[in-house]
């Protein structure tokens, strides 16, 4: 200064993108824990990230990725929250540039990673952290541009460019670099998203309901389809991600009893096996836990003489369907021993000399 005086000023180090990444991680696990978006922004404004702001979006969705739809969910809060306060419309952009470009590397930890990824963009743009010109843009060079060269065997991988809505370019048009197998099932679906009726006002809920708050009878029915899908595909793996994605385990009791007025209504065939596995393997997993597994098997034992109306040898199939259960070595034999006595005038037809068929043949 003129007068000799020396006037200090803070430098802050720049983060290289591994070190950003350390410390945002943490930041990001403990939000998913409090869902404080005012603390995490608070935190993030101490990085002093800097240009590499558009970094702090892309870690937050990178690690949403692999994480339960709740988490999705409070990943799109706290981004609509930062937007304006830590980053800008044109950081934004820029994270989901490189989150288009990457998405080949992506599906191989998270192989739903570009619907996840659509979900996100879609939900910006109904968060107005990002103009629907955007993902239009997109849409309209995925069908100009052929797929990027960097994704095919043997090629030289292209120079990334910066989108438009970083450097300010008058039309906004995205790099050709973002086009993949991958990025164009990403716009594409966004831009679906966008286009339904009512489309913005939906987006809230792109993630669905939380758990607790769902609609009783939604759960219900997507119990039901759970358990039809795995009666087609056998897939326990899949069946247990549907269930726990669900994200209410008070109400896996439901799950058991549907399952077994499945097997019920079934009579004979595969459904009862099946049925047996899956149970097991919920069991085995503590997915279900043991209360559960009882509730939802007294709970049919007290509905028992309105199922025996529709299915009159319903207590016969029970009691086997219980017997393998029991074999099983996942429920006791003090919750079979529970079973209420058949009623007689439930097992009794005509022509059969008023005997209890104890047998389905």
């Amino acid at each position: 200064m003129e007068n000799g005086d020396v006037e200090l000023k803070t430098i802050f180090p720049i983060l290289s993108d591994e070190e950003l990444m350390r410390a945002v991680e943490p930041i990001i696990q403990e939000y998913f824990e409090n869902g404080d978006t005012n603390e995490a922004c608070i935190s993030f404004e101490e990085l002093h990230a800097g240009k590499k702001r558009y970094r702090l979006p892309y870690i937050a969705i990178e690690m949403a990725m692999d994480h339960k739809p709740s988490h999705r969910e409070l990943t799109s809060v706290l981004i609509s929250d930062m937007y304006g306060r830590i980053v800008s419309e044109r950081d934004i952009a820029r994270a989901f540039d490189e989150l288009l470009r990457n998405l080949p590397d992506l599906v191989l930890d998270t192989p739903d990673a570009a619907t996840v990824l659509a979900n996100f963009l879609a939900r910006v743009v109904a968060d107005d952290c990002l103009p629907p010109r955007y993902v239009y843009d997109l849409s309209d060079l995925a069908k100009q541009t052929p797929t990027s060269p960097s994704n095919q065997e043997g090629e030289e991988q292209v120079e990334p460019k910066a989108n438009g809505l970083v450097n300010g370019d008058a039309n906004g048009t995205p790099p050709d670099t973002l086009m993949n197998q991958h990025s164009r099932v990403t716009i594409s679906r966004a831009e679906t998203l966008l286009s339904l009726k009512h489309g913005l006002v939906r987006l809230d809920n792109v993630w669905g309901v939380g758990g607790g708050t769902r609609p009783v009878k939604s759960l219900i029915r997507q119990m039901v389809l759970l358990l039809r899908e795995y009666l087609s595909s056998s897939d326990l793996h899949e069946a247990s991600r549907c269930l726990q994605e669900l994200e209410v385990p008070h109400f896996h009791h439901e799950l058991v009893y549907e399952a077994v007025i499945m097997t019920i209504e079934a009579v004979v065939g595969p459904t009862e096996e099946k049925m047996v596995r899956l149970l097991k393997f919920l069991s085995d997993a503590v997915i279900i836990t043991p209360d559960m597994m009882e509730r939802g098997i007294m709970r049919i034992f007290e509905d028992l003489d309105d199922i025996c109306l529709d299915v009159p040898v319903a207590h016969s199939v029970l009691e086997r369907f219980l017997e393998n259960c029991e074999k099983a070595g996942f429920i006791t034999h003090n919750l079979v021993r529970k079973l209420p006595t058949r009623g007689r005038k439930r097992f009794v037809s005509e022509g059969d000399g008023g005997r209890i068929k104890d047998h389905l043949y």
